[in-house]
């Protein structure tokens, strides 16, 4: 009877844990820019441009940029169809309503008065992406997806000012709500409070070879049971505690091996966004970063709020990595450079694109490459890759380099305090000294 119950809770806890995974298809979108100002540049900036030839240059260029991911989901009673992008870079699930003001024309609309399920709430919202922004007013439906059904809080838009186009809304993933501890809009949080999973574990695999990328919801995919496992810790603080951030230590320009050489420190806070298909980068960095490249065939092209690195080729520029904790990260060039065309010139444009931001925002490029896995409850992200470009960077750099700067400052500090103590000593010691030779006429010592 013992042994047919262990068998049972052995089998009762398979069970729970196929349960907890959830298998999502993300399919791609085409579109121009997202939670940024538009990417575009200036038709003066492009006539002083010495790698373009063109000399007759009659309007600003329009940059393509790569694909967003986006889900398709339904909402009301009967259902309403919603194709709404996959963000780990904000906050809750919103989608136009039937009169919305808009800047750029949305797809389909959410008719909340032909829906049975539908409850009013009186709670506003207003959100802002960058030069994005939207507001409108919460409601409470059904939410249907991949024949999952569940009651959510969600966003009605009354207004939205976004440049992105075919898509409808934003299903947001951040890491908590900044406004209440307990909160009807987080939707991992809502999924494991109704038991359809058990933990907010989630993670964006993009398939090799393919254009497929999945969303796996609730637990861990068998890839980070693989060696080659790299990790960060997530940052801890009132806006480092909302969103998916790390914090990156250094870029490296060429061969991990020669990270002495190669290696820029950058030491910064790092937001992993699904939601934007650039690396958005400080103003700060740009030329570490152009000067890194270390490209004839590249051209730093400075906009009022923009600035852009563009190249005729990127051939002889060597892969790129992030340190994040004691991993290396390598992104390949041909996931690093965007081709562009304008006036029948063919040239590509860099992942990073510098703006007046206060931090670092690594979006599709590195989601192109690296299997990641959000994980709250352990307070980390993890990384996996097909191609083996994640390296322990400790056997691969020396150690001075790593921790050079603080042993300098420790031996300096000790150098001084050293020194502080061995001149205390000696101005005892000639205090003590002065004190016992004493004159022996002094008429006040008695012999």
């Amino acid at each position: 009877m013992l042994k047919f119950q262990i068998l049972i809770f052995l089998i009762s806890i398979i069970i729970k844990q196929i349960k907890s995974i959830i298998e999502i298809p993300l399919h791609p979108i085409n579109t121009t820019s997202y939670k940024t100002p538009k990417l575009k540049i200036n038709k003066t900036s492009l006539s002083k441009s010495k790698l373009l030839k063109n000399s007759i240059i009659e309007e600003d260029l329009l940059l393509t940029l790569e694909n967003l991911l986006y889900i398709p989901i339904q909402i009301g009673t009967p259902s309403q169809n919603f194709k709404v992008i996959f963000d780990t870079g904000s906050l809750a699930l919103w989608v136009p309503g039937i009169n919305s003001i808009e800047t750029t024309k949305k797809i389909n609309h959410f008719n909340k008065s032909i829906s049975k399920t539908f409850e009013s709430t009186d709670e506003k919202f207003e959100f802002v992406y960058g030069t994005g922004y939207c507001k409108g007013i919460y409601g409470i439906d059904t939410i249907k997806f991949q024949n999952i059904n569940f009651s959510l809080n969600f966003g009605i838009a009354s207004y939205i000012d976004f440049n992105v186009s075919n898509i409808d809304g934003i299903l947001g993933s951040m890491r908590k709500d900044p406004y209440s501890e307990i909160s009807e809009i987080l939707f991992f949080e809502k999924l494991k409070r109704i038991g359809l999973i058990n933990n907010t574990i989630f993670s964006v695999k993009k398939i090799s070879n393919s254009t497929k990328t999945k969303l796996y919801l609730g637990g861990k995919h068998n890839d980070f049971n693989k060696s080659n496992i790299g990790s960060c810790k997530l940052l801890s603080g009132l806006q480092n505690g909302i969103m998916w951030t790390c914090r990156l230590k250094y870029l490296i320009f060429g061969n991990v091996n020669d990270f002495t050489k190669n290696a820029f420190e950058i030491n910064f806070p790092t937001i992993f966004d699904t939601g934007t298909n650039i690396i958005l980068t400080p103003f700060a960095f740009k030329k570490t970063i152009f000067k890194g490249l270390n490209s004839k065939n590249c051209e730093l092209i400075d906009e009022e709020k923009m600035s852009f690195i563009i190249c005729k080729k990127y051939d002889d520029i060597s892969e790129i990595s992030f340190v994040f904790g004691n991993y290396s990260f390598t992104i390949p060039n041909d996931k690093m450079f965007i081709l562009q065309e304008y006036l029948g010139e063919k040239f590509y444009l860099c992942s990073f694109v510098f703006t007046e931001t206060n931090i670092m925002i690594l979006g599709m490029p590195f989601f192109e490459v690296f299997h990641t896995l959000f994980d709250d409850k352990n307070q980390e992200l993890l990384f996996y890759s097909d191609i083996s470009n994640i390296i322990y960077i400790q056997d691969k750099i020396t150690f001075w380099f790593l921790y050079g700067k603080t042993i300098i400052i420790f031996i300096i500090i000790i150098i001084i305090i050293s020194s502080l103590i061995l001149c205390c000593c000696c101005f005892n010691s000639k205090t003590e000294k002065k004190n016992t030779l004493v004159d022996k006429n002094d008429p006040r010592i008695i012999i």
